[in-house]
């Protein structure tokens, strides 16, 4: 992707697009105090094939949590 036209989340200030991925940043200095998920809201998709890779760097902290997680009707 090159924009987050079409996904929301509780603070965007977190999500930003690097070399066409959605990308999450947390630092010291801007920390979140709730989960920030990022939700698809422009519209309904139908047959769709869903690949991912995850990565997470640069923790230290044992409480770093990240991952992934799908839901639909």
């Amino acid at each position: 992707g090159k924009t987050l036209t079409g996904w929301k989340g509780p603070d965007m200030s977190f999500w930003s697009i690097e070399e066409g991925a959605i990308t999450g940043t947390i630092t010291k200095e801007h920390a979140p105090t709730m989960n920030q998920y990022l939700v698809w809201q422009k519209e309904k998709v139908r047959d769709f094939e869903l690949k991912l890779k995850f990565r997470m760097t640069g923790s230290d902290s044992p409480i770093t949590n990240g991952g992934f997680q799908f839901r639909s009707k």
